[in-house]
């Protein structure tokens, strides 16, 4: 569903959508944000959304307010991570939980560590 998210966020995406490309129903794919991050798909969304609108206007900020916002982000990040990491640990293996929970959680940790790359890349700059 993530990748699904990141793959078309230029267009518009239905939650009916995301639960057909997970192989989910409506219920499914709500509860598995729900569960696994605490958020509804489309507060997902808004946040990536909001998220990319930062990057784009990066550079229109002050060098001090740019700095700000990077390390803002990057600190939203290892906590982000932190809390991915304990919880994919604490869940992999509990057979109540998933594979498709297991796998949102796994994208986002991917999607995480891409966001870190990015953040050095912005820092060498």
């Amino acid at each position: 569903m993530m990748v699904h998210i990141h793959e078309h966020y230029s267009e518009k995406i239905s939650i009916p959508e995301l639960a057909e490309v997970a192989f989910l129903s409506e219920r499914e794919c709500y509860r598995a944000f729900r569960n696994h991050l605490h958020m509804t798909p489309v507060e997902y969304i808004k946040i990536f959304l909001d998220f990319n609108a930062v990057i784009v206007n990066l550079d229109s900020l002050s060098s001090e307010k740019r700095k700000q916002c990077i390390d803002s982000i990057e600190e939203n990040v290892k906590e982000l991570k932190s809390y991915l990491e304990q919880n994919i640990r604490e869940k992999e293996n509990l057979p109540e939980i998933p594979a498709t929970g297991i796998a949102v959680l796994k994208q986002q940790f991917v999607l995480a560590e891409a966001i870190e790359k990015w953040i050095d890349s912005v820092k060498e700059k």
